[in-house]
């Protein structure tokens, strides 16, 4: 784009160049350039006019612009794919066993001291007022069972459990690491450029013409009569006191209309055009390039560690709970029951009213120390073997994709513009001998010397 706005502003400057030439060098124009010089004074002589003008055919030279396609060479550069070794870390693992001491808390019971709170009665003697009655006793017979206490020895078998030790074989899952390469695939996200269309706006000046009142003074001329007060000296006969007559000045005043133009400005309300500039919201659509991000999938291989369960076969104490049957003597105490008659005395209830203490149970807290026994958790050292895995660096080699930029040349094709000669045949006038008339008086003229100035055309 800017080589053709340049090779544009070279045509147009050629352009101007060759029509600066053509009309200082060739000027095409009949034209007679008269130099004044004094001549001798002389009767005028009057002579019939030849033609002063004549035309003649003449070939000239101009230029025009032609656009024509020109192949430009220009270095363009384009990415090249290659693949490229590299080397990488990788940690693999590897287990050894170990042996770890490890802090096992067992508990241990020990007594120790604390200090509750126990509430303990006091009896407080009290007086109160209660109806009690008051047996009476009489004497009746009545007959009762009693149940008589008869001890016989007896054999009785119980079920004792005793605990008898033995080692039982069990069988347990133990999880072992195992190394296995694996293929796995991941997406890999390359950006990819593309133009995509995108709506904007623009505000656009727009002139718009809005009819505005607008308040202007205008002076009014007004002519105003008024009675102005005028001092005015008149002579006024008098006679004096030997009857002689004289007149004597005395000055009167005398109101004389006046007019006097007053100028007044009246305020004229008239309409006024008014252009204002407003701008208009235009939605324009415009391009715009935008880089995606495209997921792209390559395989690659890891060493994935797995664990494979193994059943093994180990040995541990079991304590069973054996029963075993023992006898032993108990003495058994059974009831016979047996009538007997006997007296009992009978009470009827009198209600008396008497005044008695009864002790009453009040509560009082009270600290006392008691001991008991407390579970404490004690650090015990103990050792123990695992399975410790470990990394070890390796160095792997893998390939990988390089993006280079190379320089090439690409041939393309530019339209230039250039100025193309042609010919073309044009009338031209031309003045062989100048022409006086005969209407010029005859007083001495200045002397026209005809001098040709080149090829004017006739335009002039």
């Amino acid at each position: 784009m800017k080589r053709l706005i340049l090779s544009g502003f070279l045509s147009l400057a050629a352009m101007l160049g060759l029509t600066m030439d053509s009309r200082a060098g060739g000027l095409a124009c009949g034209h007679v350039v008269h130099s004044t010089a004094p001549c001798a004074s002389g009767p005028c002589t009057v002579a019939p006019c030849s033609p002063c003008e004549e035309y003649i055919e003449q070939k000239v030279i101009r230029y025009r612009s032609v656009i024509i396609e020109k192949d430009v060479e220009e270095i363009v550069r384009k990415h090249v794919t290659r693949e490229e070794k590299y080397t990488y870390d990788v940690q693999v693992p590897v287990c050894v066993a170990q042996k770890r001491q490890e802090t096992v808390y067992v508990s241990v019971s020990k007594e120790v001291e604390f200090t509750y709170n126990v509430t303990v009665p006091i009896t407080v003697p009290e007086k109160r007022k209660e109806t009690v009655y008051v047996n009476v006793s009489k004497e009746v017979e009545f007959t009762y069972n009693v149940s008589v206490p008869i001890t016989v020895p007896e054999k009785r078998t119980e079920t004792v459990y005793v605990n008898v030790s033995k080692e039982v074989e069990f069988t347990y899952c133990v999880t072992v690491p195992v190394t296995v390469q694996e293929k796995r695939q991941e997406t890999v996200y390359v950006n990819v450029s593309k133009e995509v269309e995108f709506t904007y706006c623009v505000n656009v000046p727009k002139k718009i013409e809005e009819v505005c009142q607008q308040t202007s003074y205008e002076c009014i001329t007004e002519h105003v009569t008024e009675c102005v007060p005028v001092c005015k000296t008149i002579q006024v006969p008098y006679t004096d006191c030997c009857g002689h007559c004289y007149y004597r000045c005395e000055r009167i005043t005398v109101n004389v209309p006046v007019t006097r133009c007053i100028t007044r400005r009246v305020p004229v309300v008239r309409d006024v055009v008014v252009c204002k500039t407003i701008f208009e919201p235009v939605t324009m659509v415009g391009k715009r390039t935008v880089c995606e991000t495209v997921p792209t999938i390559r395989e690659f291989t890891v060493n994935v560690c797995r664990h494979v369960t193994e059943n093994r076969v180990g040995k541990k104490t079991v304590c069973e709970v054996v029963p075993t049957i023992r006898e032993f003597t108990v003495n058994v105490c059974r009831y016979e029951t047996q009538t007997r008659v006997g007296k009992k005395t009978v009470c009827e209830v009198v209600p008396t009213i008497r005044e008695f203490t009864v002790n009453v149970c009040r509560y009082e807290t009270q600290t006392r120390v008691g001991k008991k026994i407390v579970c404490e958790t004690v650090p015990q050292v103990r050792e123990y073997t695992v399975n410790v895995t470990t990394y070890v660096t390796e160095k792997r080699e893998g390939c990988r994709i390089v993006h280079d930029c190379v320089d090439e040349k690409v041939c393309r094709k530019v339209q230039v513009c250039v100025m193309e000669p042609y010919e073309e045949c044009i009338r031209v006038r031309v003045c062989p001998a100048p022409c006086y008339s005969s209407c010029y008086s005859c007083a001495p003229a200045p002397c026209y010397t005809p001098r040709h100035c080149g090829l004017f055309r006739c335009g002039h």
